[in-house]
This record gives structure tokens, sequence and C-alpha cells, in this order.
């Protein structure tokens, strides 16, 4: 409860700044695991190797989306669940 009013009530900038630091450094590591393979397979692998990475980090990267959907929406579900529970205990 108190970060849904801190949400609604609080500094728009400290809390923007709070969900954009995360998600920055988020796409910087994978940016910079990229690079790292990028240069190992370059280096090991050649042309084809190269050829291979960038067509499977496209896919790689729907499954990652695929999963944190399912997981949204498992975790919208349980939550949803668990606040019935507690408005019907609640009235009781």
């Amino acid at each position: 409860m108190r970060q849904n009013q801190e949400l609604l009530e609080g500094n728009i900038g400290k809390i923007f700044l709070s969900f954009l630091l995360p998600s920055v450094g988020g796409i910087l590591g994978i940016s910079l695991y990229v690079l790292g393979d990028t240069l190992l397979v370059g280096r090991g692998l050649g042309s084809n190797g190269l050829t291979a990475l960038n067509v499977s980090i496209p896919i790689m990267n729907i499954f990652a989306e695929g999963a944190t959907l399912i997981y949204a929406l498992v975790a919208n579900e349980l939550c949803r669940d668990a606040l019935n529970h507690s408005l019907r205990t609640d009235t009781i």
C-alpha cells in the first residue's frame, strides 16, 4: 500500500529515475554481453559463426519476451486471486 501512495503522490523525477536506472543498466548489460559474444565468436568461428549468432540473438529475444509475458500474466492472475480472497475475508 505504501508503494502505491508513493507512485501517486511522490516526486515524479525521483520515481522516474528509480525505474529508468535499472532499465538502462539492464540494456547496457545486454549490449556488453552481445559485444563480447560477437568478439569471441568472430575470432573463434569467423563469418559463419557471426552469421549464426546474428540469426540466433533475435530468436533468443523472442523467447525471452514470451517468457516475460507469461510470467506477467501469471503474476497478475495470482495477485488478482489474492486480492479477491482478501476482500472476501474482510467482508465476512
